[in-house]
């Protein structure tokens, strides 16, 4: 009789583990906001892809004053894409990003702000439209939509990590707006002739980028050397606590650095696969490496200039036994770090 209770109690507690790791695994499997939305956008174009993502490091552009983290997900998309609102709302503001480009925010009910930049507006999207999901609110200026999505005290939200939050009704259908764009306008050569030269881009980018990552992982185990040392130095009360975290600090952001671009990297090299098979299902061969040349503006040249002669004259410094080799190494790493900043960011002529 006890072995039998035994028994049954056994089973039963076997089973309630049971339905907790089934439970806790499908929680873990349940797709995040951010899925919800691209895997419509898939029904539109299935090679679409997320580009860029949340806390993402970027630096000065025409769109940013200051370097600072990306606080949205990027998803690429060809120029004139119908981009449609997962979500009901009401427009609160349409500002301009650039000189063609648009940033469109839609209030929904809950109260989270969602912003869809590097947009053309719908004509017919004002500020106080109300939007329904699946809704077209504007067309893609360039090459991809920045989503960003706030809460009502302006707190950035990492909608790729949240589910339900802002949940998609898996009964709206995204569509091409016959106003704006429909299947029968698409042309599928054209949209192979934009996905040959994008290709072609992001090769170039990608060796840039690789380039890129060795320089800054070198600057790290520099930035690792002096965190370390300053540890031992704070420790035997040699420097103050200020320098000690302001090294510390130095480390820290290197890596984060050095994280992003690992991760970027990875986007771009699955935007390149996600490409050829498109190109390959279609009969469309890959274009040669792009070789034209990059453009650099007068003021990065000017700040590329600066940079090399700092270089060079670290290193006559270190021929003449001035400083050490260190420092000349770190004048060359910095130079090397602000050239492949500004390839990375000029246009192909």
């Amino acid at each position: 009789m006890k072995l039998k209770l035994f028994a049954i109690i056994l089973t039963l507690t076997l089973l309630l583990i049971l339905g907790e790791t089934l439970e806790a695994g499908s929680v873990r499997s349940k797709e995040s906001d951010l899925e919800s939305y691209l895997k419509k956008i898939k029904t539109m174009d299935p090679y679409a892809v997320i580009t860029g993502w949340f806390n993402d490091w970027r630096d000065v552009s025409i769109y940013r004053s200051k370097a600072g983290y990306h606080l949205g997900y990027d998803i690429g998309l060809l120029k004139d894409f119908p981009v449609p609102s997962g979500w009901k709302g009401v427009v609160t503001s349409i500002v301009p990003w650039s000189d063609k480009e648009w940033g469109i925010t839609v209030l929904t009910p809950e109260g989270y702000f969602i912003t869809f930049g590097h947009l053309c507006p719908f004509p017919s999207v004002k500020v106080g439209t109300i939007v329904e999901p699946g809704m077209t609110i504007g067309t893609i200026a360039v090459d991809h939509v920045d989503i960003k999505v706030t809460d009502g005290k302006g707190r950035y939200i990492d909608i790729g990590k949240t589910s339900g939050l802002l949940a998609i009704d898996p009964n709206v259908s995204f569509y091409f707006d016959p106003l704006t764009l429909n299947n029968s306008s698409i042309n599928i050569e054209s949209v192979a002739k934009a996905k040959q030269k994008e290709l072609s881009m992001l090769t170039g980018s990608v060796k840039i980028l690789n380039d890129y990552l060795k320089t800054e992982t070198d600057i790290l185990q520099e930035t690792h050397k002096k965190a370390r040392k300053s540890e031992k130095f704070y420790k035997d009360n040699l420097i103050s606590k200020h320098e000690y975290d302001l090294n510390i600090n130095k480390e820290k952001n290197q890596k984060e650095k050095v994280l992003n671009l690992k991760k970027r990297l990875d986007i771009q090299t699955g935007k390149i696969q996600e490409l050829r098979s498109f190109l390959s299902k279609h009969g469309y061969k890959e274009l040669p490496q792009n070789k034209s040349k990059k453009v650099i503006a007068n003021s990065d040249q000017e700040r590329l200039k600066k940079a090399e002669n700092e270089m060079k004259k670290y290193q006559n410094l270190y021929y003449e036994g001035a400083v050490s080799k260190k420092e000349a190494e770190n004048k060359e790493l910095e130079y090397k770090r602000l050239k492949l900043e500004i390839m990375l960011k000029t246009e192909e002529n």
